[in-house]
């Protein structure tokens, strides 16, 4: 009897607990994957949970077939922003399901991309086992909420530096303009709000800010219209300063040259302390005019000297001077569109690479070269091209070792060094540098041969021989 009486009493507050809470309609979109076999008639469940609680199990509505978009809406109590999707399969363990992706448009019985009542993408994109799995969203946007606001103090001013890369090719047959357009300071966010706690005004410049929206999402209940009238304000008087003074990004571009252009920009920024409730808040805004510091970094490719010489850039310069800066299109747009022509054509190079011509020569100061067309490694004179080498970069520490006069590569083959017009990977060498600067040069085909000397001539064996490697400039 007791039992019976605690089980009741349980019951009874899990009612009223959850009739207090909020009911909301989800419209839920569901999609297999478009594999042979990627459909199921098992039963399937799932759970949303969010930061009040969770939906329950519900099933999943649709006939869950290969490539099927099934969409169904559920009326669930209100979990708050969604923070994780459980999925659980019931049935025949044979009748696997590939799911693709699930997304949830709240409040709302159709579904809305970045709906204001909130909106969340999960992408598993796997077979699923049959024990339940939880899944994280990989894009959201949570239900857009305001609060209210008091201003706290007066507003104090400190500046900002961003740097920006653009890119343009001048893809005719002679000089011309190129990204002829204005700056519009898309790249720099007008206004930001930090909730982190600071003991004093100044302090608070050095805090994380985030957009209106994403805070505004963290006062839940407590939303009114005064924090989106307020940012509304802030917005609109920091685009007046924004928009006081442009850039102009045009350049004259060489024919058929890509042209990386960096420029820096000083943000000057004001902070404004806001109340909410008990809580502060940090607003951050334009305060004056962006302007340009500094001078502007040019960066053509192919890069050359005053003779017309293409001078090789090392493509971690290129990421990390340039791309790193450049909007995310461009970056993949560069990465997979010209990466590769690039270094094809010796405009960039990635690992090893040595700029100009050099002597490779033994401690004897005996030199490699081709005075005659067989490979020899004797005294000669400084200036003796046949003794010069140019080290064409491949990928990593691997390149062809190219001679200045004969325009023949170092390679490997029948028991002898030799040099041709040959690019085999016997034409193929990884040249390491060693801590007492001389060299090792490895052949490519043969991994356990290094160039070397033998009895006084240039041979190769697995003896580590240590070159000097002198340049001797273009």
């Amino acid at each position: 009897m007791k039992k019976q009486i605690i089980l009741i009493a349980l019951s009874t507050i899990l009612f009223s607990i959850q009739a207090s809470a909020q009911l909301i309609d989800y419209y839920i979109v569901v999609h297999t994957k478009d594999v042979v076999r990627g459909g199921t008639d098992n039963t399937v469940y799932m759970n949303l949970y969010g930061t009040k609680g969770n939906t329950g199990r519900f099933v999943v509505k649709g006939d869950k077939e290969r490539d099927d978009k099934d969409e169904f809406r559920i009326t669930k109590f209100d979990v708050g922003n969604i923070t994780k999707l459980v999925v659980d399969v019931s049935g025949d363990l044979a009748d696997k399901w590939d799911l693709d992706y699930v997304m949830v448009t709240k409040n709302s019985d159709e579904h809305i991309r970045n709906h204001s009542g909130g909106y969340y993408e999960f992408r598993p994109n796997k077979e699923m086992s049959y024990d339940p799995e939880s899944f994280t969203p990989s894009y959201k946007k949570d239900p857009r909420v305001v609060v209210n606001t008091t201003k706290v103090g007066t507003p104090i001013t400190n500046r900002a530096i961003t740097t920006i890369t653009n890119f343009a090719i001048n893809k005719s047959s002679q000089s011309n303009r190129v990204m002829s357009y204005q700056e519009t300071w898309g790249e720099v966010e007008s206004v930001g709000v930090s909730t982190e706690d600071a003991t004093t005004m100044g302090a608070s410049v050095t805090l994380t800010y985030e957009s209106p929206e994403t805070v505004a999402g963290k006062f839940g209940a407590e939303a009114t219209a005064s924090f989106e009238n307020m940012i509304s304000e802030v917005k609109s008087s920091t685009f007046e300063k924004s928009s006081s003074r442009t850039y102009d990004w045009g350049y004259d571009a060489p024919p058929g040259v890509a042209i990386f252009k960096k420029a820096t920009f000083e943000i000057p920024y004001k902070y404004q302390e806001y109340k909410v409730g008990t809580e502060k808040i940090y607003v951050r805004n334009l305060n004056a005019e962006i302007r340009p510091v500094g001078l502007d970094d040019i960066q053509p490719i192919p890069q050359k000297d005053a003779s017309g010489k293409v001078i090789p850039i090392k493509w971690s310069v290129i990421e990390d001077e340039y791309l790193k800066y450049a909007d995310p299109v461009v970056q993949n747009e560069i990465i997979n569109r010209y990466k590769k022509e690039w270094l094809q054509k010796g405009y960039v190079y990635m690992g090893f690479h040595l700029e100009g011509f050099h002597r490779i020569e033994t401690p004897q100061s005996q030199r490699i070269h081709v005075e005659t067309p067989t490979v020899v490694c004797e005294r000669i004179k400084d200036g003796a091209h046949s003794a010069m080498w140019e080290f064409v970069p491949i990928s990593g520490n691997t390149c062809y070792i190219k001679n200045r006069w004969r325009k023949s590569n170092l390679f490997m083959m029948d028991a002898k060094i030799q040099a041709d017009s040959r690019k085999g990977s016997e034409a193929q060498w990884e040249v390491t540098k060693q801590n007492n600067g001389t060299y090792l040069i490895r052949n490519v085909r043969f991994k356990f041969q290094y160039l070397g000397m033998v009895d006084g001539k240039i041979s190769y064996g697995r003896t580590k021989y240590q070159w000097s490697i002198k340049e001797v400039g273009w």
